[in-house]
């Protein structure tokens, strides 16, 4: 398998179970700007830094790398429609969403399972993303269990264990019975 091409070293990477975050700031002309992300996660407890990567194509682009911080939402099992609305590219992602400007002007969305205003702290190139690296200014804990990212799809803890049952259903069904050769499996 050639670990050089990108599709399939995504396909491989997308069955890594991860949390769903939406990361919001201010743009350049002063409206919110937000993206659904998967890359997000913490860095350091002291100080207290958290980080996640904007692709440099991405259409925004300079204006994340620009924003003097960003607010992250922990995205709650509910808020799948949330994931969609801002996993996709071009519009006004904010139109008839539910949000407030927070204490450094950055966009609060209702209803996240962990909510982390944040400065930035530091950026690193990394191949063809950027890692943005900021320091948790304040936080707000909600009173949800997160939504989780797994093979592409936001998916909730209990559509995992599902999909987890499924394949090993599927597993044991087409597992070849091997008489046991040692001692040790012979008393097993």
């Amino acid at each position: 398998m050639n670990h050089k091409d990108p599709q399939t070293l995504r396909r491989l990477l997308s069955r890594w179970t991860t949390g769903v975050a939406v990361i919001t700031t201010v743009g350049r002309d002063g409206l919110p700007l937000g993206k659904a992300v998967n890359s997000f996660h913490s860095v350091s407890l002291d100080p207290p830094l958290v980080g996640w990567c904007v692709d440099v194509r991405s259409t925004r682009y300079d204006e994340w790398v620009e924003a003097p911080g960003y607010v992250v939402h922990v995205v709650s099992e509910g808020q799948t429609d949330l994931v969609k609305r801002f996993a996709r590219s071009g519009g006004d992602k904010f139109d008839g969403l539910d949000w407030e400007p927070g204490p450094f002007g950055m966009p609060l969305i209702s209803e996240a399972s962990v909510r982390l205003d944040c400065q930035m702290w530091k950026q690193v190139e990394a191949g063809d993303h950027t890692y943005l690296i900021a320091e948790v200014i304040e936080v707000e804990d909600g009173p949800v269990s997160a939504l989780l990212f797994h093979a592409g799809q936001p998916r909730t803890l209990g559509e995992l264990a599902e999909l987890h049952s499924a394949a090993q259903a599927v597993t044991t069904l087409h597992r070849p019975r091997v008489a046991p050769t040692t001692p040790l499996l012979k008393a097993l």
